[in-house]
C-alpha cells in the first residue's frame, strides 16, 4: 500500500474514500460524502459531555431527595467508612512494600557480570596483630610522667618513677598477649573478668568492686592479696582489642598506687594499639 500523502495546514482526508481536500470543504469532490466540520464535531462532544454531566447529577440529586432522614445518616456514614477503609487498605499496601523494600537491602547485594551472578557480604575485617606488631604498640618512655623510665622486652614494659626524686616507689608493668583469633582474645578477656569478680565476691569486702572503662574495653580492681589494708592496692587494668589482650599492673611503696594512673595509662595503651 503507497504511502498516504503529507497534509498541509489546511488540509484533510475524506473519512469515507481518502481522498485529500480542504479542510473547510462540506461536501467531498471525489465521492460526494457531505463532510462534518471539525469544529461542529468538537461542538458536538462537548455538548454530549455536559448532557451527561447534568444527567447524572440529576439522578443523584433525585436518589439523596427521595432518602428519608435515618437513610441519609445511613447514607454519610458509610460513605465515611468506606473511605475510612480505603485509607486502611491503602496503608496497610504501603506499609507492606516498604517492608519488602527495607528487606531487600538488608540481604545480600547480587550484581550480574555476563550472565553469572555473584553474591556479595560485607564482613567487618578481622583485627589482627603478630606478636612483632604487637610488641611495637608498647608505650614509650615519654608516654610516662617526668623522671619514669621504661624497658621494654617482647610483648613485656616495666616502667617505674625515679624515687629519689618523688621520693616514693611507683611501678607499672604492661603485659600484651596475642591470640589466633578476636574471638579467643575476647574469651580470655572474659575469663579474667569473671575470675576477678569471683575473687572480689569472695572477699566480701564493702567498697571492693570491679570496676568497667566508660568508652573502653577494659575494667579495673584492686589485685592485691591484702585489700583489706588501705595504701597496699594493686591496681590492675585488664582490656582486650583485636586479637590482643592486655593487663596494665600498678604497684609500689604505700599509697603511691593510684587507680586513676592506672586507668590512664591502659587507655594509653589501647589507644595506641587501636591508632588513635
Amino acid at each position: 500500500m503507497a504511502d498516504k500523502p503529507i497534509l498541509g495546514a489546511d488540509e484533510q482526508f475524506c473519512s469515507s474514500c481518502g481522498e485529500v481536500i480542504k479542510k473547510k470543504a462540506e461536501i467531498c469532490p471525489k465521492c460526494g460524502v457531505r463532510l462534518q466540520n471539525p469544529s461542529e464535531n468538537e461542538t458536538g462532544n462537548n455538548e454530549q459531555k455536559k448532557q451527561n454531566k447534568e444527567k447524572v447529577e440529576k439522578t443523584l440529586r433525585e436518589e439523596w431527595e427521595g432518602r428519608g432522614p435515618i437513610g441519609k445518616i445511613v447514607y454519610v456514614v458509610r460513605t465515611i467508612f468506606g473511605l475510612f477503609l480505603l485509607l486502611l487498605i491503602a496503608g496497610g499496601i504501603f506499609s507492606y512494600c516498604s517492608g519488602e523494600e527495607q528487606a531487600s537491602v538488608s540481604t545480600d547485594v547480587k550484581s550480574t557480570t555476563a550472565g553469572v551472578v555473584a553474591t556479595a557480604t560485607f564482613t567487618p575485617v578481622p583485627v589482627f596483630f603478630s606478636d612483632e606488631q604487637a610488641s611495637a604498640f608498647l608505650l614509650k618512655p615519654n608516654d610516662f610522667p617526668k623522671n619514669w623510665t621504661a624497658k621494654k622486652n617482647g610483648l613485656f614494659l616495666d616502667a617505674k618513677n625515679n624515687y629519689l626524686t618523688d621520693y616514693n616507689v611507683q611501678m607499672i608493668k604492661i603485659t600484651l598477649a596475642t591470640h589466633e583469633t578476636e574471638a579467643a582474645a575476647r574469651a580470655a578477656f572474659s575469663t579474667k573478668k569473671s575470675e576477678a569478680q569471683a575473687t572480689i565476691d569472695g572477699r566480701g569486702i564493702s567498697g571492693d568492686t570491679l570496676e568497667d572503662i566508660k568508652k573502653y574495653p577494659l575494667f579495673v580492681w584492686n589485685a592485691s592479696p591484702q585489700a583489706s589494708m588501705q595504701g597496699v592496692e594493686k591496681w590492675t587494668v585488664i582490656g582486650v582489642y583485636g586479637n590482643i589482650t592486655m593487663k596494665v599492673y600498678n604497684e609500689g611503696s604505700v599509697g603511691a598506687p593510684k587507680k586513676k594512673f592506672a586507668i590512664d595509662i591502659a587507655k594509653k595503651q589501647v589507644d595506641k594499639i587501636r591508632g588513635d
